[in-house]
């Protein structure tokens, strides 16, 4: 992941922990990154309630001295009108992003 030409994004799966602030802030600091979006999918998942505590969380978890954006949003996969969920999501998230 030392190449941000070649790994420019991070994505994981994984639930957050409190000891993760540390790792994550050297990893921001590594990558040069100075802005998250965190995209929460509310549908599907019957662990919906662990990861919305863990995304309000996450802002907490992040160190001041990270000097790190985050941007949350959530939409909902299993939502009749998904596709219309995502276009202001990504819409925002290209704004945002390089």
């Amino acid at each position: 992941m030392g190449d941000r030409r070649e790994f420019p994004t991070y994505v994981t799966t994984s639930p957050l922990t409190p000891k993760n602030d540390v790792l994550f802030c050297g990893l921001f600091a590594q990558m040069n990154w100075t802005r998250l979006y965190l995209l929460h999918d509310t549908g599907r998942d019957t662990n919906a309630q662990y990861y919305a505590s863990q995304a309000a969380y996450l802002p907490l978890s992040i160190p001041a001295y990270c000097r790190v954006q985050l941007t949350r949003q959530q939409f909902s996969s299993t939502a009749a009108n998904v596709s219309l969920q995502l276009q202001p999501i990504l819409r925002d998230f290209n704004s945002k992003s390089r």
